[in-house]
């Protein structure tokens, strides 16, 4: 089976004849340009062979063609720094103006509820608009993430008034692509995510609950976990990272399973802990 088929598989719900398995992470530098972007993730791909490639730009691109301002310092995440953002008081959401995502780049919460829905639904508008266009420019699908559905940041009922409807206009743009939803951080609201439109689901399984039996018995979607990026992958030894991956597959007996992160891992990680999680995952 090809890797396309492999993963159609998982997200079927089935046990394909090995378990699929993705690993992801930022690229500093190279994701300034474009072209040095694209060259980093393929030879990433042909280093690793991974059943599915996630494309991870520079985090915070999105508010860039908005205003935001930001610069890499030396951090093993290899995210960027933010000096300068769009939103700094509430009426700053109304002067918030659609985009034109074929050019460009491509907070805080407003006191007035008002103001603040009037600006989530340009985000929510230009980023389905820049869905779209992905996706017709030749796109599988698209890595959806949520960065704010933890208990640490917000209430359930904000993040039903604030995220959802948003999540969804975005996610319905998708249209015949994978949906693959990141559900981000720790005390997520994970049973909001439950309904969603997404043909996978992501989160820090090691680090947070659920844990992934008890993911597997609450959803059937197919599921992308099982190792701990920060710990067991970037400090384990080889044998401890085979040892989290198959636990991992015992907790899903494999089915409906892509072996993964629970988010980007750190660009220093060791190229044989890498090798020793796909070769655990593909040997299961």
């Amino acid at each position: 089976m090809t890797h396309r088929e492999i993963v159609e598989a998982a997200v079927r719900g089935e046990r394909p004849p090995r378990i699929p398995v993705a690993v992801w992470r930022h690229f500093p530098g190279d994701d300034q340009r474009a072209d040095k972007l694209a060259q980093a993730h393929i030879a990433f791909y042909r280093a690793f062979d991974v059943d599915l490639l996630k494309i991870t730009p520079a985090s915070g691109y999105y508010g860039d063609d908005w205003g935001l301002r930001a610069g890499y310092k030396a951090n093993r995440e290899g995210v960027r720094t933010y000096s300068d953002r769009p939103i700094k008081k509430p009426t700053d959401w109304e002067r918030l103006r659609r985009l034109d995502v074929s050019q460009g780049v491509y907070g805080r919460e407003a006191q007035d509820p008002e103001e603040l829905h009037a600006g989530l639904q340009v985000i929510a508008e230009v980023t389905a608009d820049f869905v779209r266009a992905v996706m017709a420019a030749g796109a599988d699908g698209v890595f959806f993430s949520t960065q704010m559905a933890t208990t640490d940041l917000l209430t359930r009922e904000e993040y039903e008034e604030f995220g959802r409807p948003y999540d969804l206009q975005v996610l319905e743009a998708v249209s015949t692509g994978l949906a693959f939803l990141h559900i981000h951080g720790v005390h997520i609201m994970f049973d909001l995510f439950t309904d969603y439109p997404v043909h996978v689901i992501n989160w820090h399984s090691r680090e947070t609950p659920p844990k992934i039996a008890e993911a597997r018995a609450e959803v059937t979607t197919c599921l992308a976990c099982g190792i701990d990026a920060w710990n067991t992958l970037a400090k384990g030894q080889p044998d401890a990272v085979a040892r989290e991956v198959r636990d991992a597959i015992a907790q899903t007996q494999g089915r409906g399973h892509i072996v993964t992160t629970g988010c980007v891992m750190p660009i220093d990680t060791p190229e044989a802990n890498i090798q020793a999680a796909i070769a655990a995952a593909r040997e299961a």
